[in-house]
């Protein structure tokens, strides 16, 4: 039975990230609560935490960031049960992530600190996952207007990312740590960052950051009136937005595609589930039949025994009788012979 369900979890869960996919928000949180009842059913709290964090995903990529950080909260609770800290360290850099779109920056550290602690600690963490969290940090101290201590947590995560495969982290970072030295007045700098991010951002084919670091470099030779760099960066920037739309084009055919194999996927389930409910209904059936059959029997005997102490209370009075008869002759006797 619980191999059953995880089945179906899994289907569950691919048919709300098709429909997420598609944008069908009421459809995709259909199937990510109903994911969540199975979970809880299953009495598993990897599972349940893991449900929590589909539906803190869907909210926050809906904007509802009260609702996503409601949903990691619980989670966080769940994620306090299981032995696996790795987990609970990524439920506490969620939260970081949603404070930090809320625009609370103090709590956002509160919780990011919490989580690079655990990782720190583990021996077998990954420490592209570190360089991340140190690359929210450093981003929420920047908007703290704490220049220092935000220099101090993105160069540790662009030493790790310069040592380990994670080009979107180390991207991210750079482009922070461009921030950083703008709003210091170092233009040089920052455009030497920008730079770095850029060049990471062409060879992994990151679109969505290389068009974002072009933007960057754009706004920065701008400034510093360099307009033939700035005009080069911007048609860049105008380039890669355009490619972002034409990957936005086939990616809703792919899903079109995605659409239709969930759609068979979710008649086979609806199928295996009346099968099921129809088995279930079958068997209580019988179990009623069976009930009724037994009543039956038990009633029949006691109606057999009833009748037949009945019939022996009858006979015992007719004895009585026929003896006190039989008693009252022979008084009678007795006295004619007398």
């Amino acid at each position: 039975e619980i191999q059953d369900k995880e089945k179906e979890s899994n289907v569950l869960v691919k048919m709300a990230l098709a429909y997420k996919m598609n944008g069908q928000f009421a459809q995709s949180l259909d199937y990510y609560l109903y994911n969540l009842q199975l979970s809880e059913e299953m009495n598993s709290d990897r599972k349940v935490c893991s449900a929590l964090r589909f539906l803190a995903k869907l909210y926050e990529e809906n904007g509802s960031l009260e609702m996503a950080g409601t949903y990691l909260r619980r989670a966080l609770e769940v994620s306090g049960k299981i032995e696996d800290v790795r987990v609970l360290a990524s439920n506490l850099t969620g939260l970081g992530v949603i404070n930090m779109k809320q625009e609370k920056f103090r709590k956002s550290l509160s919780h990011l600190h919490q989580a690079l602690g655990i990782q720190e600690k583990t021996a077998s963490s990954d420490q592209r996952v570190t360089a991340n969290i140190l690359q929210k940090i450093g981003s929420c101290y920047l908007n703290l207007d704490q220049l220092d201590s935000a220099t101090f947590f993105l160069d540790k995560a662009h030493t790790i990312c310069e040592n380990f495969r994670a080009e979107t982290t180390h991207i991210e970072t750079l482009l922070t740590l461009a921030q950083v030295s703008e709003r210091e007045g170092n233009l040089e700098q920052a455009i030497s960052h920008a730079e770095e991010g850029l060049n990471i951002a062409s060879v992994a084919g990151v679109k969505n950051l290389h068009s974002q670091t072009a933007e960057t470099l754009y706004r920065l030779y701008k400034k510093k009136d360099n307009s033939p760099k700035a005009l080069a960066y911007l048609e860049l920037h105008k380039s890669l937005q355009d490619s972002l739309f034409n990957k936005e084009n086939t990616r809703a055919l792919a899903q079109m595609e995605a659409r239709h194999k969930f759609a068979q996927e979710k008649q086979q389930l609806s199928f295996e589930q009346e099968q099921k409910l129809n088995e279930e209904k079958n068997a209580q059936k019988a179990m009623w039949i069976a009930l009724i059959v037994a009543i039956l029997v038990i009633l029949a005997f006691a109606w057999y025994y009833y009748q037949k102490q009945k019939a022996n209370r009858i006979l015992v009075d007719l004895n009585t009788e026929v003896n006190e008869q039989k008693r009252k002759l022979e008084e009678m006797d007795n006295l004619k012979s007398r």
